[in-house]
């Protein structure tokens, strides 16, 4: 396959994965499916140890829009943050390893921004598969309450600028609903719009995912999660 010239890119896609062998592969190839070409690809590898890492690696050396940052665990958000750190594009966009971005999602994501540039920020709805019984997430703000992704404030939404997720602080340090609280933060403080476009497809068939063990276990059965004994 020929590869596409070496820009300086406009959109930095951050995926961060810990033990997702299974998984991170498709999500990886949805990057490389987009319709625009001027992406780059920041993965960190948060610790994992169930062989995924050497498919990174292997990954990250096939092409060069591609920046694998390996390293022991830390968990999402600080992951997330160091990616946006080290991420080179105007704009950021986040993936999850069992999610996958539908073809047309960074353009469609770049063009509302291109129409406004004085808004911050844009935010898509999700494209969600799965059995409807899954589709419901512990409520962040009503706790022992659950609600359906559709109402959520999710990483997987959001597409910004690079320059505010950077003024802003980045993501809160929480063991489980930082997506929610960065979000919450950012639209009190910086101009965005919300987009018709499902672009983002969230998986709830995956296993072990975070808010199902949240739900469970609470933060002790995340920071097991986090030491790699399990999937993310």
């Amino acid at each position: 396959m020929r590869r596409p010239p070496v820009h300086a890119p406009l959109v930095s896609v951050i995926l961060s994965t810990l033990n997702r062998a299974g998984l991170v592969d498709r999500a990886i190839r949805s990057v490389f499916d987009q319709t625009i070409t001027r992406w780059e690809l920041v993965l960190i590898d948060d610790g994992s140890t169930d062989g995924s890492e050497l498919m990174l690696a292997q990954i990250a050396k096939s092409d060069p829009r591609v920046v694998l940052i390996s390293r022991a665990n830390r968990g999402l958000a600080a992951s997330r943050n160091q990616g946006n750190q080290i991420a080179r594009g105007t704009y950021v966009a986040f993936l999850d390893s069992d999610d996958t971005l539908r073809p047309n999602h960074l353009e469609l994501n770049l063009e509302a921004m291109r129409r406004d540039p004085a808004l911050d920020f844009v935010m898509g709805r999700l494209h969600i598969v799965g059995p409807r019984s899954a589709q419901y997430v512990p409520d962040v703000h009503r706790p022992g309450r659950r609600i359906h992704l559709s109402q959520c404030q999710s990483a997987g939404n959001l597409f910004a600028k690079r320059s505010v997720l950077l003024a802003s602080g980045g993501f809160p340090l929480h063991e489980f609903g930082e997506d929610t609280a960065l979000i919450t933060e950012l639209k009190k403080r910086y101009r965005w719009k919300p987009l018709k476009s499902a672009t983002y497809v969230y998986d709830c068939t995956a296993q072990q995912r975070m808010c199902e063990v949240f739900e469970r276990e609470g933060a002790r059965g995340l920071r097991t999660l986090r030491r790699g004994t399990r999937m993310r």
